[in-house]
């Protein structure tokens, strides 16, 4: 009986060999046919992946140095039929004792017979086109299994992953099959971008090119987990190296030196169990037309409405009754009113760009210039505070004489909680005779004008969760 249980456990334990062999010794090439067959016939996969990048940027000149961490981690979902991506990472940034989260979620699906991608960053979204050559899931996996065996080898030693029989296919991977891994990595740091151009690590003209990588010079070592009896991927581990190189172009200082660390990456695959294609949110396609008209400079809404903008912040400007439109940019818009000879101008400002001084003292500057005599205007003798529904404005302005005499008033208001971004109303009520014949209501309702920003088509939904949001 004894040798019977010997016998059959010897022919057991011969096919399990030979059907992992193939009836032959595994080679890395084998090994990388069987995972790429089990790979293209199985349409969905779900993993979670992770990635940590530690980077010193030092100037030499003075020394200084200053540490930037990057962490990445979040899941990804794929589906082949159709051919659908949905991605949602979380970004956080540690970058001189601050600690900057980001949430970014990427849609990529097939539209008019084009691969787009649909990316929203706390609540803003982008629409691109993805070239149809380039590798679909757009995630940190490298398929290495469809590399040139010679590039490919067997670790022996491996034989199992947390407890479940693996075999291990590593390589060492360089150029397009690096880029193809990593695009989605700089994508996000391209859409978080204002953030890196806060610190002075990059310089914000080559954060639009990052596509000039030089991938030649990055390089990764990829180990691939395999799972012995489907030879579907478990897990993949990515160790990257030459980003310091490679990334010396997009240093804002041309005389900093960066130093990477660290820069890991895992992919860990949970399920390949049939997963629902990914579906855009009711109004994301509206938003991203938008958005992509507002960063082409284009503020009008179309509806008698105008987006403008500045350093990230918006504002809505509805157009006045009785005025025409004379003059937009991305961040102001001008009204003319031909019966009253007015015009009222509304601009996006922002705190840290070359417009940041007191409003109280920009208004001496404007009589000044727009007079051409340091005593001649006549100042209002306090500055008013006029509540609208959604704001309240600070109001100045003074009298002249002259050319086009009459008056100018000045209304500013914050629109965001940090006192960061304000919108700058001047209303120029002139004429060849003096003429300060504007009325307090006919300025109220001029400053009526300017309302939040409003996301279009938005579902009551996403509203609620911009709400919560808190960049």
């Amino acid at each position: 009986m004894k040798k019977k249980t010997a016998v059959v456990s010897l022919i057991l334990g011969t096919a399990a060999a030979l059907a992992l062999s193939g009836c032959g010794t595994m080679t890395p090439e084998k090994l990388a046919d069987k995972v790429k067959k089990a790979v293209e016939e199985t349409p969905y996969s779900q993993a979670d992946v992770d990635m940590t990048m530690d980077i010193s940027a030092t100037e030499p000149t003075t020394g200084i140095e200053m540490d930037l961490g990057i962490q990445i981690n979040g899941q990804v979902r794929v589906s082949y039929e159709p051919n659908t991506v949905y991605e949602n990472l979380d970004l956080t940034m540690e970058m001189m004792g601050f600690r900057v989260p980001l949430n970014v979620e990427l849609y990529v699906l097939e539209e008019d017979g084009k691969t787009a991608s649909y990316s929203n960053t706390e609540g803003s979204w982008l629409r691109s086109e993805i070239d149809a050559s380039a590798q679909q899931d757009g995630s940190l996996s490298i398929d290495i299994w469809a590399l040139d065996p010679e590039q490919l080898s067997i670790d022996e030693e491996v034989t199992e992953l947390e407890g479940s029989p693996a075999t291990c296919l590593k390589a060492n991977v360089t150029g397009e099959d690096v880029a193809q891994a990593m695009s989605f990595l700089f994508s996000s740091l391209e859409e978080s971008g204002s953030l890196l151009d806060e610190g002075m690590l990059m310089d914000e003209d080559v954060q639009g090119s990052l596509d000039e990588i030089d991938w030649e010079k990055i390089s990764a070592q990829v180990t691939t987990y395999v799972d012995t009896e489907t030879y579907l991927p478990m897990r993949e581990e990515i160790s990257i190296s030459g980003l310091d190189e490679a990334l010396a172009g997009m240093v804002g200082n041309s005389d900093v030196s960066i130093n990477i660390r660290q820069a890991n990456a895992t992919v860990n695959y949970t399920s390949y169990d049939p997963v629902d294609p990914c579906v855009l949110p009711e109004g994301a396609k509206e938003q991203a037309a938008q958005n992509e008209r507002l960063l082409a400079g284009n503020p009008d809404n179309g509806d008698g409405t105008f987006t403008i903008q500045e350093g990230g912040y918006y504002a809505n400007i509805q157009a006045p009754e009785g005025y025409v439109l004379d003059y937009t940019n991305y961040d102001e818009v001008d009204f003319y009113s031909e019966e009253l000879d007015r015009l009222v101008c509304y601009q996006m400002w922002t705190s840290d760009d070359r417009n940041d001084f007191f409003f109280w003292d920009m208004v001496d500057q404007a009589a000044y210039e727009y007079t051409g005599d340091m005593f001649g205007p006549e100042r209002m003798p306090s500055i008013e505070i006029v509540d609208t529904a959604n704001f309240s404005f600070a109001l100045d302005g003074f009298s002249y004489q002259g050319n086009y005499a009459g008056y100018n008033y000045y209304a500013w208001t914050n629109v965001d909680e940090e006192y960061y971004s304000w919108v700058l109303v001047s209303i120029y009520d002139g004429g060849d005779t003096m003429d300060s014949s504007i009325t307090q209501e006919e300025i109220q309702s001029l400053l009526e004008q300017v309302n939040p920003y409003q996301l279009p088509a938005a579902q009551e939904e996403m509203e609620d969760i911009l709400d919560q949001l808190e960049l």
